[in-house]
């Protein structure tokens, strides 16, 4: 009477995925109903005063040298600009 219901073939991802969202369902719908008292939800605290320290420190500097490199670059194309105007001017 089982062999109805047991397929010969792999079954697919789909099928795997939803046979482990089932059994983890009951897992938890189980311990669940086992458990004696309700825990508290965790609590997650971030100090964000470290990283926007880091911000202020290593911000300036970044834009300094992204600064420093787009005059660079700027100065070459005009530079790039007047010589080829000038040499087809000649």
């Amino acid at each position: 009477m089982l062999s109805i219901f047991i397929r010969s073939v792999k079954p697919t991802r789909r099928e795997m995925l939803s046979l482990v969202v089932v059994v983890l369902m009951l897992v938890l719908m189980v311990g669940a109903a086992f458990a004696d008292t309700p825990t508290p939800p965790p609590t997650i605290t971030i100090d964000p005063t470290p990283l926007f320290t880091s911000i202020s420190t290593y911000v300036p500097m970044f834009f300094g040298i992204l600064a420093v490199a787009g005059g660079i670059l700027i100065g070459k194309r005009i530079a790039e600009y007047i010589i080829k105007a000038i040499a087809d001017a000649f």
